[in-house]
């Protein structure tokens, strides 16, 4: 309820001012690159003049204040030690839950305030966009809030091109890029439908693509476009990111969706990731090393990488698939172990553990399959080993890891009974590699017992790889974690 609440009395919710400043910077520093819908330099100067004169500020931007703060509590994690002054909850997660949803709930506030329904401007959908994009990676449901901040795109006119109205470049920018967030959080709940649909590629728009430009050659005085370089900018991975959904699009309709397997279609498909792949070399690697590339231009690197394994999963499915497999899984244990990639842990605990969880299944079914030892066999099980471990340390933390990890745990179980068993190591000082792989509840006993054992297991393990459909790997929404329940019980 808002009946009766003021402006000062929204001002009054935020954290202290250094602590609103701090969560400030963590979102421009942990989300800010990787959905970068905002202008950064025009809300840093925004907040500068909010910092001296609090109470001049409109609902809508302090709405946007509050959508800033929220998310960026996502980011946080047990060395914030500042959480304690916020919340009384008696876990990290659960303070950072309870943040959130605090502050969540306070933008909500300053946008009924502001009669946001029928009166808003570009700060209004600004705010909208960035709680709906919270939302979502918090796995929490936005349709009927997506469904409305779409309609008020249209209303504002944001489909279409900007060029048309008399606007300087930022604001056309500004535009743009609402535009492209709004069709991509469209997309992204397609996926939780089971289906990668595009929305941005729709002949009624005439409105472009953001311009792939840095923040910096952007400003209110600017008569041009800068000149492209061919590096990379703060746009090109959300730019990058569309491709990947018009692939992930095709994908579903050509192949998923298909009764028939289309080898021609498999093979153009795959051939347009390694295309993109390519691509990406040429945009970050331009001019530069690895090594002089920026930590958001890496994750930008890694997180594409990632995403274009996860669709060549869903592309091929058992058949070419252990190389993407594995790369997801030393991808999310880089990301996980270099303090480097320490502001975008938030992503690697959410999308990351799933497409990771995704790629450890397909992995063990993979090896579960293999007739012929495997000279790969005791890396690609210390990748599970690992995989198990740290979706344990993050159970408490994460949902996907607190459901995934102990089904990983037996599946690993039952695929070292079934490789010792049937002998897939190389040699003896790998077949002793991998019976020495004990996570706990494989014993020598098992060991030596395991001829035994390997046909039932191998059994267990096709009756749950029968369970698994590809379409419930698109997003952890469409996951139907109780079809793991009934082959697994016996466990």
């Amino acid at each position: 309820m808002t009946h009766g609440l003021r402006s000062s009395d929204m001002l009054a919710m935020l954290p202290p001012a250094n602590l609103c400043a701090r969560l400030k910077d963590i979102y421009f520093e942990s989300f800010s690159p990787l959905f970068h819908v905002l202008h950064d330099p025009t809300f840093h100067r925004q907040f500068v003049e909010f910092e001296q004169n609090p109470e001049s500020v409109p609902l809508a931007w302090l709405a946007l204040l509050f959508a800033i703060i929220s998310t960026a509590l996502s980011a946080c994690d047990a060395n914030s030690a500042f959480l304690n002054d916020l919340s009384r909850q008696p876990t990290v997660s659960a303070k950072i839950r309870d943040l959130s949803e605090r502050y969540r709930a306070s933008a909500m506030r300053c946008l009924e305030m502001d009669n946001y329904l029928w009166r808003h401007n570009m700060t209004t959908l600004q705010a909208l966009i960035i709680l709906i994009y919270s939302i979502n990676h918090s796995h929490g449901q936005s349709w009927t809030l997506l469904g409305s901040t779409y309609h008020m795109a249209l209303s504002l006119g944001c489909h279409i091109d900007p060029s048309s109205f008399k606007l300087n470049l930022v604001e056309c920018e500004e535009r743009r890029r609402c535009w492209a967030c709004v069709m991509m959080l469209c997309t992204l709940q397609n996926t939780s439908m089971r289906n990668l649909a595009p929305h941005y590629n729709s002949s009624y728009y005439s409105v472009r693509m953001p311009a792939d430009v840095n923040d910096f050659d952007l400003t209110p005085e600017s008569t041009a476009l800068p000149i492209h370089t061919g590096r990379a900018t703060q746009m090109s991975y959300l730019l990058l990111k569309f491709r990947l959904y018009d692939i992930g699009s095709r994908i579903c309709s050509r192949v998923l969706n298909s009764t028939n397997i289309d080898t021609k279609a498999i093979a153009e498909l795959d051939k347009a990731l390694i295309h993109e792949r390519d691509l990406w070399s040429s945009i970050y690697l331009y001019h530069s090393r690895q090594d002089e590339l920026s930590s958001y231009h890496k994750i930008h690197l890694k997180i594409l990488h990632s995403f274009s394994h996860q669709l060549a999963l869903l592309l091929h499915r058992r058949i070419l698939i252990i190389e993407s497999a594995r790369a997801l899984l030393e991808i999310h244990s880089s990301l996980h172990n270099n303090p480097e990639f320490g502001p975008f842990q938030w992503y690697n605990r959410g999308l990351g553990c799933f497409h990771t969880f995704h790629a450890a299944v397909v992995l063990i079914a993979t090896i579960s399959e293999a007739s012929e030892p495997d000279p790969d066999l005791p890396d690609s099980i210390r990748l599970l080993r690992e995989c198990v471990e740290r979706f344990e340390n993050l159970a408490d933390l994460i949902l996907v890891c607190q459901r995934a990890a102990p089904i990983l745990r037996r599946l690993l179980r039952r695929l070292l009974i079934h490789s010792v068993g049937l002998g897939l190591a190389m040699n003896t000082d790998q077949f002793v590699e991998v019976s020495q792989m004990q996570i706990g509840y494989v014993t020598d006993a098992t060991a030596r017992d395991s001829n035994l054992a390997a046909d039932d297991e191998t059994g267990n393990l096709d009756q749950i790889f029968d369970h698994l459909d590809p379409q419930q790997w698109l997003t952890p929404s469409a996951v139907s974690w109780g079809h793991w329940d009934l082959p697994l019980n016996d466990a």
